[in-house]
């Protein structure tokens, strides 16, 4: 390794550079709420960067004073050293100095994972706000220089990549119905007048089926499937992206009534009801919506495999 020049935190090297600005016919795919929100997340996250290369700086200058060390650095920032070769120069008390060099790794550390946090937290923002699965801004597996500092605007444009030229909206739509279909593939659904059944399997745990106080609980794998079945219905319904299986009033999935049918919040009149055979049945105000939400929901292209 060669001890070159490090360049000073100060200094705000974009290592990706490869980034231009985000071209101004897509600036408006994002709502200004959500740039807001990267805005304050990266005034957040300069604010520890900043302190964390101030202190990196400041036990780096302290490492180089130590000559008798052989002090480098690697190519990550982080620091190496060999002990004074030689003898007259070692103390019995030296085992008591303080170092800096695990400090310096220490806050190399902290720094990867600040950068990391930060683009997780973006993607993360949009798919809780939009269910989508927008994998997270990938900075790559090497420990990232200390002088690296990555920009919101780079992971607005990854963000827009995924989006690939669709709305917030029109690619949720596309990825809840597109999930709800995957789900269903071993179980067809089929219109029966105001009603859709959809015929799922085992979708009680059998082990609390057959105890002695046997109760229908929703087995581990399929709340899943009764979530995206309501996020779609809801969707449809009334628009909103992020329902689930939370909007069934008064559903206690480890404990629920077949015997009952259960009201959808933000469905329109929409009701679900559970059979102990796995059937779930959702009920619309009339058969004509039920007709509209079977088509929009693409359920019919479902064939038994």
């Amino acid at each position: 390794m060669e001890n070159k020049p490090y360049p000073k935190t100060g200094q705000n090297q974009n290592l990706l550079a490869i980034f231009d600005e985000i071209p101004a016919d897509r600036q408006t795919l994002i709502p200004e709420e959500d740039t807001d929100f990267c805005r304050q997340l990266q005034t957040q996250f300069d604010n520890v960067h900043d302190a964390l290369g101030k202190k990196y700086d400041e036990l780096r200058f302290e490492a180089l004073l130590l000559q008798d060390y052989s002090v480098d650095f690697f190519p990550d920032s982080k620091a190496t050293y060999k002990l004074p070769q030689d003898k007259t120069k070692r103390t019995p008390f030296d085992q008591f100095l303080f170092l800096p060099f695990e400090s310096i790794d220490k806050i190399v550390y902290l720094h990867d994972a600040a950068c990391r946090r930060l683009c997780t937290m973006i993607t993360d923002y949009f798919n809780r706000k939009y269910n989508l699965t927008i994998p997270s801004f990938n900075l790559g597996s090497d420990t990232l220089r200390i002088d690296f500092r990555p920009y919101y605007e780079n992971c607005l444009r990854h963000v827009l990549d995924y989006l690939d030229g669709k709305s917030f909206q029109a690619k949720a739509e596309q990825e809840i119905i597109e999930r709800l279909l995957q789900d269903l593939k071993y179980y067809p659904p089929a219109l029966k007048g105001a009603t859709v059944v959809f015929p799922v399997t085992y979708l009680f745990d059998d082990f609390w089926m057959k105890s002695s106080t046997p109760r229908c609980s929703i087995a581990y794998g399929k709340e899943k499937i009764v979530s995206d079945i309501c996020t779609a219905v809801i969707m449809h319904r009334s628009g909103l992206l992020t329902g689930s299986s939370n909007d069934i009033v008064g559903l206690r999935s480890h404990e629920v009534d077949t015997s009952i049918w259960y009201q959808i919040q933000n469905s329109k009149g929409c009701e679900i009801k559970f059979y102990k055979n796995g059937r779930i049945d959702i009920r619309f105000p009339s058969a004509r919506e039920a007709l509209d939400c079977f088509v929009a929901l693409k359920l019919g292209t479902i064939r038994k495999s």
